[in-house]
């Protein structure tokens, strides 16, 4: 299993594996050449990622930092005893200019001192690393003083290593939030994620397509990408490989069938050549694609109609399915379904099929290996079938010979006959209205009755939902053993409980009631919550026993306004309640301090 790939020449290739080590490959001699210490950490011998510094490599393992002299075939392991974070590696970075090493693994980011040979959160010159747990898959050193990062939870950053500010890029995000790998290719920016393959530009990173198993990719989990030199975009994923051809969209795929190691890859586990062969580590060893060698041969035929079947049955009148170019039918036969091949004796298990229905189908269908097609319910009207074969390389055959499928109209949809019931409507509109008219009063009441019947059923709603965070709140006082306050705030709740059982019974109480039962569900709350201020103001002069009110309106509006809206808040978390008329109307205004509607929106 291959996890990185390097090269020192087009001849001496470094691959760090999964339980094997540093293996050594030689292109001329085919030769390998493992090399292990068993004077390490175990985990050591799985070595995800590899950079070159002068007459040594420096790896990124599950043991931490290791370097390997390549002329004394040794190893030096260098344990982060300081910190803690340089272990369960994932990669690393060369920065030449201050003589450091970024890296990145399962504890965050740290650096490392090529001349001390120690690590650092701080080197001198640079501003400190920042708090924010960062794993990265991949990086690369871009100028000036960047590094940009693929990396498990934010997607694609950019990190200055010289201010310290991290770019995080929210686009991204909104697709996937991990990120395998990333490439470029002149102005492009590709990604490979764990939903899709993600094509940006380095300009302003707008996200100009995601390409997943819907455009024709093996699969949408990406481990990596590459461009090779005639601006193919190659795709390694858990499936196969994917080529992608951005001129006409078209998709190249490849299995074990052409040679792959294996269907899946690995994250970050690939390279380009110096003569521009593409090189993906798998599961089961690594793939070298010899780009110039790739050819495409269209030599899928045309595929011909074997079958039509109408309501479930097999349709043959005077001419066979394969010559047929007219279906004539009547408006209740609109269940259709095709058969179709292309007469390709030696490939059929690597075709695959689109089709479309003019008149229904506005895009192509893509049937994958599906050798039919079926419609219901089809409106009367004249259709075009159309269906077109793929090969493994992409390549299309022509369409079929064309189908013209009509479908009658329905004698009630004549003119004649819509003019007819026209007519008959027309004198039946009067008796219509009056009966109408005579059932006004009694929808009226109907509506009335109903209108009761949903407040009951909101009223059944919210108390149990009351209910049940009132008992969280008692159960986490009791886990905190604060049982001074458990025990208050089970008096409280108890009062407050039968006050909930008295106004249920009711369709409406009075507005004294309403401020009771408010103040004595204000005073839980204060119980559970700090420096919690409730200031109720009631306009001097209301009628408190003759306004009405639904019971239990208010109570959820304001535990939305102490939880959603000022339970955050570090200082005083105050909810205002005013009572007011204005205008003939009664009004009751609930206000709090807390953080508002929109914070956090992306």
């Amino acid at each position: 299993m291959t996890f990185c790939i390097t090269s020192r020449d087009d001849n001496t290739f470094y691959m760090g594996t999964l339980i094997g080590g540093l293996v050594e490959y030689n292109k001329k001699l085919q030769s390998f050449h493992y090399f292990t210490d068993k004077r390490l950490p175990k985990e050591s011998i799985n070595i995800y990622d590899i950079v070159h510094d002068e007459n040594q490599l420096w790896l990124a393992t599950w043991a931490g930092l290791c370097s390997f002299n390549l002329k004394t075939k040794s190893y030096t392991y260098y344990p982060d005893q300081t910190y803690g974070i340089g272990e369960q590696l994932y990669t690393l970075v060369h920065i030449p200019a201050l003589k450091l090493l970024l890296l990145s693994g399962e504890k965050g980011m740290v650096f490392f001192d090529l001349v001390k040979r120690q690590f650092l959160l701080k080197p001198e010159g640079i501003s400190e690393l920042p708090n924010t747990l960062i794993t990265a898959r991949q990086m690369v050193l871009k100028e000036p003083d960047e590094v940009w990062m693929a990396t498990v939870s934010h997607n694609f950053i950019k990190y200055n290593y010289v201010s310290g500010q991290i770019t995080f890029f929210n686009q991204f995000n909104k697709f996937s939030s991990s990120a395998r790998y990333f490439t470029t290719n002149g102005n492009a920016l590709w990604l490979a994620t764990n939903d899709g393959l993600i094509q940006s530009n380095t300009s302003n990173f707008a996200v100009e397509k995601v390409w997943t198993k819907e455009d024709g990719l093996t699969d949408d989990f990406i481990y990596s990408v590459l461009v090779d030199k005639q601006n193919y975009i190659w795709v390694a994923t858990n499936r196969g490989l994917s080529r992608i051809n951005l001129l006409d969209k078209r998709i190249n795929n490849y299995t074990k069938k052409d040679g792959l190691q294996d269907l899946e890859f690995n994250t970050a586990s690939c390279m380009k050549t110096s003569t521009g062969n593409l090189l993906f580590g798998g599961i089961n060893g690594v793939n070298e694609v010899e780009v110039d060698k790739i050819k495409n041969v269209d030599y899928t035929s045309q595929p011909i109609l074997t079958g039509i079947h109408v309501l479930n049955e097999f349709y043959e009148k005077d001419t066979s399915s394969v010559y047929k170019r007219l279906l004539d039918l009547n408006y209740n036969q609109n269940f259709i379904s095709f058969d179709f091949i292309a007469p390709n004796a030696l490939n059929q298990d690597e075709l695959a099929y689109k089709y479309r229905l003019i008149g229904v189908d506005e895009n192509w269908i893509m049937a994958k290996e599906r050798t039919y097609a079926s419609y219901t319910q089809l409106s009367p009207g004249t259709y075009s079938f159309q269906v077109v074969a793929i090969d493994k390389n992409g390549n299309e055959s022509k369409t079929n010979e064309q189908l013209i499928v009509r479908i009658r109209k329905p004698f009630w949809l004549t003119y004649w006959f819509i003019g007819f019931c026209i007519l008959f409507l027309s004198s039946i509109i009067y008796f219509i209205v009056s009966y109408r008219l005579n059932q006004i009063k009694l929808k009226h009441s109907i509506n009335q009755r109903m209108a009761e019947l949903e407040m009951n059923a909101l009223q059944s709603q919210m108390n149990p939902h009351f209910i049940f965070n009132s008992l969280n709140s008692i159960s986490e006082m009791i886990m905190l053993k604060d049982n001074s306050n458990a025990s208050k705030y089970l008096t409280k709740f108890a009062h407050l409980i039968r006050t909930t059982l008295d106004h249920s019974t009711q369709d409406w109480i009075s507005l004294n009631a309403t401020i009771s039962y408010i103040d004595q569900y204000l005073e839980m709350e204060k119980l559970r919550m700090e420096r919690l201020q409730c200031l109720i103001e009631v306009e001097e002069g209301l009628s408190r026993y003759s306004i009405k009110l639904p019971p239990h309106i208010l109570q959820p509006l304001i535990e939305n306004a102490i939880w959603h809206g000022v339970a955050s808040n570090k200082e005083e978390r105050i909810i205002k309640i005013k009572y007011y008329s204005k205008d003939g109307c009664f009004y009751i205004d609930i206000e709090d301090n807390g953080i508002g509607y929109n914070k956090g929106i992306v």
